[in-house]
């Protein structure tokens, strides 16, 4: 009589379906038959596979915060020279990589001594690389057009409105001045900074 592979598959599938973990050592084990069979232990199997989870949850936040700091900078306000638009203790989100513009606010990275470490400060631009900045009783010329700067306000531009200058900004630089044009120190004292000190165009903070 032929019997199929699969009945007989199946038949001690149903028989060891039922049985003790004892009785299938049995089974398994017929030269044994009358003598004490011997159990060994049983091996837990742990399922790490949570632990795959957390890596990759990591390794996302890891590449987020990379990129985060690879487009962005963020810089907390420390001192006067910028108010009102902004003030001392407010932070201020910069992109980096990004166009200068003329009356942008940006964070330029600046070095008080020759070979000493660098400070972040925030300034807004004034002049792009080949313009003429005038200033005349405190009004604002560049390359010969007059601005009309709202975002200082009256009390803190008294001896800024009493100076006449004017300056041509280098190649590859960008002239910065203080909102608080009485009290900011700024390319008027330490004169233009040059295009690679700018680490970032404010788009997060304050006022425009």
């Amino acid at each position: 009589m032929i019997v199929s592979y699969r009945k007989v598959v199946d038949d001690l599938k149903n028989n060891n379906s039922n049985m003790s973990r004892e009785e299938k050592l049995k089974s398994s084990l017929p030269h044994l038959d009358g003598q004490e069979v011997p159990m060994f232990p049983q091996i837990e199997v742990k399922d790490d596979s949570y632990k795959w989870v957390w890596y990759i949850v990591t390794a996302v936040v890891l590449m987020l915060f990379a990129a985060f700091n690879y487009l962005f900078v963020v810089v907390k306000v420390d001192g006067r020279s910028m108010e009102s638009t902004l003030t001392s203790g407010q932070f201020v989100l910069a992109k980096r990589h990004e166009e200068i513009k003329r009356f942008d606010i940006v964070v330029l990275s600046e070095r008080e001594e020759e070979g000493g470490d660098e400070k972040a400060v925030i300034k807004r631009v004034i002049g792009l690389p080949g313009d003429t900045i005038t200033v005349i009783d405190g009004n604002l010329y560049v390359n010969e057009y007059k601005y009309n700067e709202t975002y200082i306000q009256k009390k803190n531009r008294v001896k800024f409105d009493n100076v006449d200058w004017t300056l041509k900004v280098p190649d590859e630089s960008v002239f910065v001045m203080g909102d608080n044009r009485d009290i900011s120190k700024d390319s008027r004292l330490v004169g233009s900074f040059r295009l690679d000190a700018v680490k970032g165009v404010k788009v997060l903070g304050g006022k425009d």
